[in-house]
């Protein structure tokens, strides 16, 4: 796994220049594994996600890009990461809310 997140750092660095965005960008088989790779680990690191998400993000800035990107349905698949993420972020609260609860009770009873 931090192979793949030390790839896709460099790839996020390739793409900081507009020239290398746009070569790298014709290369469908990178689009391809970024694509493959985001849906298959996102779950397994932030880090990875949130390279590869902003490589998309930077990509979309074009709009020669938008077919490519609609394809691989990236958009979709970026709404669901958000959406778990925002789940998750609920039920850290919840577990905080409830610690607390049993933090200020457990006080008490002292």
């Amino acid at each position: 796994m931090m192979t793949t997140f030390r790839i896709s750092s460099q790839a996020n660095s390739l793409h900081a220049s507009v020239s290398n965005l746009f070569h790298n960008f014709c290369a469908e088989t990178m689009v391809g594994a970024l694509a493959r790779v985001l849906r298959e680990d996102w779950k397994h690191s932030t880090e990875l996600a949130t390279n590869i998400v902003y490589i998309f993000f930077c990509f979309s800035s074009f709009s020669q890009f938008h077919g490519v990107i609609a394809h691989f349905k990236i958009g979709s698949l970026c709404m669901s990461i958000v959406e778990h993420e925002l789940r998750k972020y609920d039920l850290w609260l919840q577990e905080l809310s409830t610690k607390k609860q049993t933090n200020i009770l457990h006080r008490l009873l002292l």
